[in-house]
């Protein structure tokens, strides 16, 4: 018995970008700095959106799914509670359990 193929491309796995970056960050990135630009009539901050497409595409470069992990990241809770509660989302950390506190 003979198996079946089926071709994937690789566009159909990979995270779609806008010039090496994330659509929404470049978007983002680029109103932003379209609004320093024209509306505040800043043009040296053309430069400063080019630096951060820069910088923005390298660390898509090394994990793609960069935003989802942040993204996830910020919405967790810092502890799991079992027991439900009146008021769904982050948790504080327990004292001496912060992220800012050494072990």
């Amino acid at each position: 018995m003979a198996r079946s193929t089926t071709p994937i491309h690789t566009s159909l796995t990979e995270v779609p970008t806008l010039g090496g970056v994330e659509y929404p960050l470049a978007i983002f990135n680029g109103t932003v700095s379209m609004v320093f630009l024209m509306g505040m009539n800043m043009p040296w901050f053309i430069i400063v959106g080019i630096i951060i497409h820069v910088l923005l595409s390298h660390i898509t470069k090394r994990d793609p799914h960069i935003r989802k992990i942040y993204q996830k990241y910020i919405t967790q809770g810092w502890r799991y509670d079992p027991w439900p509660s009146p008021e769904p989302g982050r948790y504080p950390r327990p004292e001496g359990f912060a992220p800012s506190e050494l072990c």
